[in-house]
């Protein structure tokens, strides 16, 4: 029977409605862009007298990731200086505030106000919801839960997208309603989430010296500066520009090698996706066993393996495979960031740096359309998976060399 998870030492116990609640934020967060991708045609048909409807309405599903990018440092900070708690609860109501709101008006401009409010309020969760779970579990215990978080994220966006997709056959005014499911959470968000006490929290052993046997000093001040982090967000920044070439050009591939349609790609994607989202459950004993880096360098093998198998693909099965392949990647990819961050990063400032990685993923997302368009002008569709596979497979043994050099983290 697994042993139950444990907060640190000198710190409360940690209470399974919290662990719960902050689990249930993450879950609404990850595809909170792509709940409405199916209400799009429907809303363009009916708002379409508004001159600049064609551009509007293909901004909606990426405004919440420009919101996240921009808002999320600034989500950190704000968690640092004021408590997670606080942050948790206002990006709650944000959440449901503006991704509602597009269920309330005919006004494009004021749809993409609220979809730039939404993903404030998505910043706001991912990184105190992190940190919080960072701040009350340690160890192999802190990599499970982020673990689970990563997973819970992946389950709940196949569902948003699945439920989003429903709700569009009605209206598409309907999927905009699912965003409310943050009030649902609110009420034991209030009642369960508690900040730990500043100081509650031992030095961590990357960040700080252990304290000598006996001390009651208070813990030293953080000396890992934010510059520290930037290594690590630039590995986050370049892994999704490469974990998003698949939802983004498997479409394009399968029509033009094997002649299938929208609901193929979608199926591939979505094993990807799920396949991803039980990997992450997998982080916690792996990350145990293995450094940050190496872990970083076996999603790298998963994902470029992942790529080849699709470029190469001969039948329809295979790129299921290859599909399956890349979840893997991703699912190992997302938990080992934020551990990776979190371990080094002191109490006082881990606030800013998860939200730092977090602007850093989204930027990745966003420029990864750009780059892929670019790699498919360039060598056609059917080559991209192939050149990305070979791309990750060198990227993949420079890592390798980068872990014999240096075999700490």
């Amino acid at each position: 029977m697994s042993q139950p998870l444990t907060a640190l030492p000198t710190a409360p116990r940690v209470p399974r409605g919290l662990t719960a609640t902050v689990l249930a934020s993450a879950s609404i967060t990850i595809m909170a862009g792509a709940t409405i991708s199916a209400a799009l045609p429907g809303l363009q048909r009916d708002l379409a007298t508004d001159p600049q409807a064609d551009l509007l309405v293909k901004m909606m599903l990426t405004l919440p990731a420009a919101a996240i990018a921009f808002g999320s440092t600034g989500a950190g900070w704000l968690a640092d200086r004021f408590g997670r708690r606080g942050v948790l609860l206002w990006s709650l109501v944000l959440y449901a505030l503006g991704g509602v709101s597009g269920a309330l008006t005919t006004d494009l401009w004021l749809m993409a106000a609220g979809r730039l409010v939404l993903g404030l309020g998505v910043a706001g969760l991912m990184t105190a919801g992190t940190a919080i779970l960072a701040d009350y579990y340690q160890g192999e215990a802190r990599g499970r839960m982020l673990g689970l978080q990563g997973a819970l994220m992946g389950f709940g966006g196949v569902l948003l997208l699945f439920g989003g997709g429903l709700l569009a056959e009605i209206h598409w005014r309907a999927p905009f309603y699912l965003y409310l499911a943050a009030l649902a959470i609110l009420p034991p968000a209030l009642w369960f989430v508690k900040d730990l006490p500043r100081g509650a929290l031992p030095a961590q052993a990357s960040a700080a010296a252990e304290p000598q046997a006996g001390a009651t000093a208070q813990p030293a001040a953080p000396k890992v500066p934010l510059t520290a982090f930037l290594p690590i967000y630039l590995l986050a920044l370049l892994s999704m520009i490469g974990f998003f070439v698949s939802p983004i050009q498997l479409p394009f591939f399968i029509q033009s090698r094997f002649g299938m349609g929208p609901a193929e790609a979608g199926a591939a994607v979505a094993l990807g996706t799920l396949v991803g989202s039980a990997t992450s459950l997998a982080y916690g004993p792996l990350g145990r066993r293995l450094s940050h880096k190496a872990v970083y360098c076996l999603s790298l093998l998963l994902l470029g393996l992942g790529y080849l198998v699709i470029g190469l693909a001969a039948l329809p099965a295979q790129v299921f495979v290859g599909a399956a392949f890349t979840g893997l990647g991703s699912g190992l990819a997302m938990p080992n960031f934020n551990v990776w961050v979190s371990e080094l990063a002191p109490e006082a400032i881990r606030g800013r740096a998860l939200g730092g990685l977090t602007t850093a993923v989204h930027i990745g997302q966003f420029l990864s359309p750009l780059l892929v368009a670019i790699l498919a002008t360039t060598l056609g569709p059917e080559a991209v998976f192939t050149a990305a596979g070979a791309i990750f497979a060198v990227a993949n043994l420079l890592g390798l060399g980068w872990v014999a050099l240096n075999r700490t983290a």
